[in-house]
């Protein structure tokens, strides 16, 4: 069966300078799609919105950046961007699975959830998913979360430890890919890894370009 390759630029929880440039994206190729990971400012995810002809999907980070102000001060979400937490998106061709936020460590009310609450929210995609593969024969292409699944990503502190729910809910579901932020590179750089469901896992913190291949035949079903 052919296959496609999706270049996705994925970013997170740092501004870049590469990225946040005049020329962008002049000089990285072809982008079928951007993923934000959460923790980055709406004005630069307004800013990727304006400056790509692809799809941009985001959720939000633990410390509520995203939001910008309208002409009459109103906090809103980024313009032209895919809001993805708790929900399932199309875009790209690709099915995105989103959850932002970080497993609740102080008493701030946004940005943070217990597992209880992770674990209800995620269940509730369940049926649809289920139900897309049986039609289709695959339920997710990607998860885009913003706190790390259990494993080599996980953050030392108390603040920046991994969420079982999002690896339980990736181990169920076996997506060929999980973007995620979170974890800044103050204890060396998250090299990306592989589960042994095959799940390519990526920190994107800053930014990161990845390939994904995806089937052809797939990719024709959801558009």
């Amino acid at each position: 069966m052919e296959s496609a390759v999706k270049r996705i630029l994925a970013v997170a929880d740092a501004i870049s300078p590469y990225i946040y440039r005049e020329t962008f994206p002049k000089g990285l190729g072809k982008i079928d799609l951007v993923l934000c990971a959460g923790d980055l400012p709406g004005y630069y995810i307004e800013f990727l919105a304006t400056k790509v002809t692809c799809p941009v999907v985001w959720v939000h980070g633990n410390h509520g950046e995203e939001k910008v102000k309208d002409y009459l001060g109103n906090l809103t979400p980024p313009g032209g961007a895919i809001a993805a937490h708790g929900r399932i998106v199309e875009a790209a061709g690709l099915r995105i699975v989103g959850w932002g936020g970080a497993p609740r460590y102080n008493e701030a009310t946004e940005g943070q959830y217990t597992g209880f609450e992770t674990q209800v929210a995620l269940a509730r995609l369940e049926p649809q998913l289920w139900w897309r593969k049986i039609r289709t024969g695959r339920d997710i292409d990607i998860f885009l979360t913003h706190a790390p699944p259990p494993g080599p990503h996980a953050g030392t502190d108390f603040a920046h430890r991994p969420c079982k729910q999002i690896g339980r809910f990736m181990d169920r579901h076996a997506p060929p890919l999980l973007v995620h932020g979170h974890v800044h590179n103050y204890e060396g750089r998250r090299v990306e890894y592989t589960t042994p469901a095959g799940t390519r896992v990526v920190n994107a913190y800053g930014y990161v370009l990845l390939e994904l291949p995806v089937r052809a035949q797939g990719l024709q079903e959801t558009l």
